[in-house]
């Protein structure tokens, strides 16, 4: 990932996702709600850095999404500037799809107490199978669409008035919509307005959590930060549930 921040904050942030009842679980059978899966993105956040990508989901062709459950968000701040100069290794930390005790433990020192997430569902999730291959697709709204530079022959459907697209296509149209680009930043952050739910402020260790969230896509903006944090990440989409491969 490339490094846009000059000689301002750096952070690593990183959210859980776990469906607790809400779990796709990877099978050939069905949905086991008994157990919980959780999910990890890590991404090195500096001030002016491309979003942290919307998670990608696999599924067995058996299945179904139940969208009566919920999941929960779980984002963990951490000013990595700060552990970069405290000798933290930070080249340590990649993306591996899986929750990492090593980065929590190396980085607690480094956590961002005071910082406020808003989140704002703005589409369904549909399980999608063709041709053999199952994804999971993700409904956006037109206007979002527009910002982030998404065009009718990018979706992966369209049903009535509403198109899908694959994780893929809006990771790569959104990281490069916000490359070198504060007007998508800002259009983002418009979008969410007053119309997105503030999550608590991270605790001590940097974390803040929301559960029972309905089902869906949410666009994620950093709406408040402590005085000393002089730049705001950019806004990320994330999708609930989360699995991977492996279940």
């Amino acid at each position: 990932m490339r490094d846009l921040s000059g000689d301002r904050k750096g952070y690593l942030l990183f959210f859980i996702l776990k469906g607790g009842g809400s779990s796709l679980r990877a099978t050939n059978t069905k949905y086991e709600s008994e157990k919980s899966i959780k999910k990890v993105m890590y991404a090195c956040m500096s001030a002016a850095m491309i979003a942290v990508p919307t998670v990608p989901a696999y599924a067995a062709q058996n299945d179904v999404i139940d969208t009566t459950r919920t999941a929960s968000l779980t984002i963990h701040k951490y000013d990595m500037t700060a552990a970069k100069k405290g000798g933290v290794n930070l080249d340590q930390f990649t993306s591996t799809g899986k929750q990492d005790a090593a980065a929590e433990e190396a980085l607690k020192n480094y956590a961002i107490k005071g910082v406020e997430f808003s989140y704002l569902r703005v589409g369904d999730v549909e399980q999608q199978s063709e041709n053999g291959k199952v994804q999971m697709i993700y409904e956006l709204p037109d206007a979002l669409q527009k910002i982030i530079g998404l065009t009718d022959s990018d979706a992966a459907k369209t049903e009535g008035s509403k198109d899908y697209f694959t994780s893929q296509i809006i990771n790569d149209k959104l990281a490069k919509a916000l490359e070198d680009n504060t007007a998508t930043k800002d259009k983002l952050e418009d979008y969410m307005g007053k119309g997105g739910t503030a999550m608590d402020l991270t605790d001590a260790k940097g974390v803040t959590k929301k559960d029972k969230l309905p089902l869906g896509l949410y666009l994620i903006v950093e709406t408040k930060v402590p005085e000393d944090v002089t730049y705001t990440t950019n806004p990320w989409f994330v999708q609930l549930p989360s699995t991977d491969s492996e279940g």
